[in-house]
């Protein structure tokens, strides 16, 4: 069996709990799983975690890999990353603008069907 591999990474999902009595953690909302469980590196990130709970945050951190599936094994968060959701058609028009108008027509019904789509 391969060994793990470990390295950097960003992790983005919806706060649904942090705390803990030993040591904080966090509950986060990610799609499949639906939830997985976070370290988090001290308290204060915990703080500030906490004070966007109920919301989609980014977070960065040190994560290990199972090297044959990929799939991630563990996740511990030492820093809070400047992200807010918003509008995926406003990221579409601000991609629109970077590389041109070939995205301009798209619409929300076309974001819909598409969404749609992943939900298969």
């Amino acid at each position: 069996m391969a060994e793990p591999f470990i390295g950097r990474s960003a992790l983005y999902g919806y706060v649904v709990r942090v705390g803990g009595a030993t040591k904080p953690r966090l509950e986060l909302r990610v799609g499949e799983p639906p939830t997985i469980y976070v370290d988090i590196d001290g308290e204060e990130l915990a703080r500030s975690i906490g004070n966007r709970l109920y919301t989609f945050v980014g977070l960065g951190g040190t994560a290990k890999w199972d090297a044959t599936t990929r799939a991630m094994l563990e996740f511990k968060a030492d820093e809070l990353l400047p992200y807010e959701a918003g509008r995926l058609t406003d990221a579409v028009g601000d991609l629109s603008a970077l590389i041109g108008d070939d995205l301009a027509d798209v619409t929300e019904h076309d974001l819909d069907r598409i969404r749609n789509m992943a939900d298969l």
